[in-house]
């Protein structure tokens, strides 16, 4: 490396380390100042305020990557600008796109840094949400909701009371593959018990084979093994795209698109 190319390069790093450094509380204190009143009535403690702050410095560092560059690129080019370097350099015969192109590859190795930032940032923010208390721990309840358990069942809840294990108008269903039915299940309600698990009640049951074969019964009480989850499970509220990786972000998409091609052949 040339030692222009070292100057450049450093010149760069100084100004974007220092934004790097220097932006983050400012970022902070403004959140700070427009959210400290809803993180009191919460009874969250100033301690723990700092804590989950900390947790969410990934997020303004990141934020802060942008327009660090920008600042940082302008910076260099003005100084070597004013001290007469980009003149000398041309001088000696290099051009003025071969004096920054250190710059190009600086820029290419944080933006490396900053998509590594996108993988950590989510998990930080996650438990920042948790200690600054953004979830009711109070909620018992939750009403028009769909949800996708672990083994592909889709629900669809008019309502669900998870202190007695209830619901109201529920659609369960299960897209056929090559290796399984599908199913689609209509209930008025269900019920949770902790040792026969779900419930269902008045409705029908309905089979969909691969080639589109169908089978329907109505039943008064109905258990299915594939029922597991809990109602508590039911209550988790759907993260916010700001606590969700790129991978999850594309499983929930996935999920979104499978939910409605269900919904499509359902209907």
């Amino acid at each position: 490396m040339r030692i222009l190319d070292r100057l450049v390069a450093w010149t760069f790093l100084r100004s974007f380390l220092l934004f790097i450094f220097a932006a983050p509380p400012l970022l902070i204190l403004g959140d700070l100042t427009e959210n400290l009143d809803d993180y009191l009535d919460r009874g969250v403690a100033l301690l723990d305020i700092g804590v989950a702050y900390f947790y969410k410095l990934p997020q303004f560092i990141q934020w802060s990557f942008p327009i660090a560059g920008l600042i940082a690129t302008v910076f260099t080019v003005h100084n070597m600008t004013r001290h007469r370097e980009i003149v000398a350099a041309k001088a000696g015969g290099i051009s003025f796109h071969r004096t920054v192109l250190p710059l190009f590859v600086v820029g290419i190795s944080l933006t490396v840094v900053a998509l590594g930032l996108t993988e950590i940032v989510p998990k930080g923010n996650r438990i920042a949400a948790q200690i600054l208390l953004d979830e009711d721990p109070m909620r018992s309840w939750r009403s028009d909701f769909v949800y996708e358990s672990e083994n592909g069942l889709i629900w669809q809840v008019d309502r669900l009371t998870a202190g007695d294990g209830s619901m109201s108008d529920v659609i369960i269903e299960r897209p056929p593959t090559s290796s399984i039915s599908g199913l689609h299940v209509i209930a008025d309600a269900a019920m949770w018990h902790p040792l026969d698990g779900w419930t269902l009640r008045h409705g029908f049951f309905r089979t969909l084979t691969p080639d589109s074969a169908e089978k329907s019964i109505e039943f008064d009480r109905l258990r299915m093994a594939e029922l597991t989850e809990k109602p508590e499970e039911f209550l988790e509220a759907p993260r916010e795209p700001e606590e969700m990786t790129y991978a999850e972000i594309d499983n929930l998409a996935r999920s979104s698109r499978e939910q409605a091609e269900t919904l499509k052949s359902c209907s």
